[in-house]
């Protein structure tokens, strides 16, 4: 005696099957993606060396967790050594606050721009922006 499964199931099993391969290629594709960059912030937007200057800045965090995070403040062509950022908790948000007189030089008005060092996965690193010109 043999038993006999309708069409319909065949179909049915195909596409688990199919769906199954499908989404082990999507999450296969996915592993070891490095963060991107998403955006960052900072206040006050005109930093003085007198005042507090806050930083937050925003990852997309694929599959590989980010360990650690460096900000570089640079001012005109001097930068600063870069000082670790705190995770605001969800992995992805990371901030650091300077208090008055922190960073930069005793002048009223700084131009400030920002460097980001990033260490993700198992030990890989990126900095943002890729290019520091």
């Amino acid at each position: 005696m043999q038993r006999r499964y309708p069409k319909i199931t065949a179909v049915v099993w195909m596409l688990i099957l199919f769906a199954t391969a499908s989404s082990t290629m999507f999450i296969e594709n996915v592993r070891g993606q490095a963060p991107e960059f998403a955006s960052f912030y900072y206040y006050p937007d005109q930093p003085t060396f007198s005042k507090p200057l806050n930083i937050s800045v925003t990852f997309t965090v694929y599959d590989d967790p980010i360990h650690d995070v460096q900000v570089q403040v640079c001012h005109g062509i001097q930068c600063e050594a870069p000082v670790a950022m705190t995770d605001s908790g969800d992995g992805a948000t990371f901030y650091r606050e300077f208090p008055p007189g922190g960073f930069g030089e005793l002048t009223n008005e700084v131009f400030c721009y920002f460097h980001f060092f990033v260490t993700w996965g198992e030990g890989n690193t990126f900095h943002y922006p890729e290019d520091f010109d």
